[in-house]
């Protein structure tokens, strides 16, 4: 499993019309995500009274709408209904489908109180959904899985499951009912670490009780605080953490073309909560807001050609290579916000499949086609970057001949002028 590209969806729920714009970072519903080939669904949550579980998206709740009108809040039962139900197609029975569950009730280590009981509510709801399915779709009620049995997992294992990667406590209870479930990302809790980070390593808790092995490489580089040349993020900086887990999702998990680094699961996010913003912090930075919309419809075509370069039977990007690999090269998992063509007014859904389904499917054919990826030299310089263009945050693609930087025609933005989520939802 670790070493397929999977397509997903960042903050999965958060859609039109159920967030405030500044949330909301998908159009599609978890099906019609589903349909256009992402198996990985990130989903955050909080306790909502007594024994619920609602969805939200920070301190937002995400809307139910699945109810017509929209309203209310999104419940996480109903989040696994809809999940199972498509699973339980006859078209679907085989799928894998893997769910990151985040608990946003507590956002660091240990802060919980003596009386959580988060875990346990997931633990409830997901047992009653799985019950209540003709067919069983979690690996975790019957037999407890180890992080290395996640890390050893294979396909045909994980063949028509739905996996659990959980982001929550879940203190073993040795002599109760409920077993530990999922595999265990807890640690991804301390945010002084791991928020708004270009690179990081996740371990989990190994199967001796004791040690503990390495899971999770990700980049999560997210909001315009951030300390690179500009003083704030641009696309540039987000593209250049994108290519750096690219080039390690790629060497680490295709053989023959070196030694392991790490055997744990790669995620890239490319979302961008904001670029600009205004704050008191930085009086210099123009009161300018781009919303999750408006940062994806710049950094979406941006990974798109480079993907469609890695991809390309002979690439017009001269730097790529994959000589002694074997195997077709995996780009790990991507996540992505808005994956769709948001031409600034409001669209049906099927109209948009056929951007959505492309900037999806091209990261499924790595599993399927032979694919090259950019050289890094001895002093860990990658043979392409993207400089800033313009007025920051719009970026080019630039490579490295070995005597001077080159900028790739085609593959530079901005794709079109930035605009708000107003016009589209107007």
């Amino acid at each position: 499993m670790k070493d397929l590209s999977i397509p997903g969806t960042h903050d999965s729920c958060s859609r039109l019309d159920a967030c405030k714009p500044i949330s909301t970072t998908q159009y599609a519903t978890l099906e019609q995500q589903l349909d256009a080939g992402v198996r990985f669904l990130d989903v955050r949550i909080k306790t909502d009274g007594p024994q619920g579980v609602k969805v939200v998206h920070g301190i937002e709740d995400v809307g139910d709408y699945y109810a017509q009108p929209t309203s209310g809040r999104l419940s996480f039962k109903t989040v696994l209904t809809r999940i199972y139900d498509w699973m339980n197609k006859p078209e679907h029975r085989d799928e894998c489908v893997i769910m990151k569950v985040v608990d946003c009730d507590h956002t660091n280590l240990d802060t919980e109180p003596a009386d959580y009981d988060t875990h346990t509510r997931i633990h409830d709801i997901w047992k009653s959904v799985d019950d209540a399915s003709h067919e069983r779709k979690s690996l975790d009620f019957n037999t407890r899985h180890t992080a290395e049995d996640f890390l050893r997992m294979t396909l045909g294992q994980a063949k028509g499951k739905l996996l659990l990667w959980r982001v929550f406590k879940d203190p073993e209870v040795p002599h109760g009912k409920r077993k530990a479930f999922g595999l265990d990302l807890y640690q991804l809790k301390d945010e002084a670490r791991f928020d708004n980070n270009p690179y990081f390593g996740i371990t989990s808790p190994a199967s001796d009780g004791r040690k503990r092995v390495s899971t999770l490489h990700a980049q999560s580089l997210y909001t315009w605080k951030y300390s690179g040349p500009h003083k704030t993020l641009t696309y540039a900086d987000k593209m250049n953490a994108v290519r750096h887990l690219l080039y390690d999702a790629w060497h680490d998990h295709t053989g023959g073309v070196g030694t392991r680094r790490f055997d744990s699961y790669r995620v890239n996010e490319l979302n961008i909560a904001a670029i600009y913003q205004s704050s008191s912090d930085r009086q210099d930075v123009d009161s300018q807001r781009y919303y999750p919309i408006t940062n994806a419809t710049h950094i979406n075509p941006l990974v798109g050609a480079l993907l469609d370069q890695l991809l390309a039977p002979e690439p017009t990007l001269p730097t790529l290579s994959n000589s002694k690999a074997q195997g077709h090269g995996s780009v790990g998992i991507m996540l992505f916000d808005w994956a769709e063509d948001s031409a600034g007014t409001r669209r049906d859904f099927e109209q948009t499949r056929l951007f959505t389904e492309p900037l999806y499917k091209k990261v499924i054919l790595f599993n399927f086609k032979p694919s090259k990826m950019f050289t890094r030299d001895n002093q860990g310089v990658d043979s392409i970057r993207y400089q800033s263009i313009g007025d920051p945050p719009y970026a080019a693609l630039q490579y490295h001949d070995g005597g001077s930087w080159h900028t790739l025609e085609g593959a530079s933005g901005p794709s079109s002028l930035p605009f708000e989520i107003g016009r589209v939802i107007a």
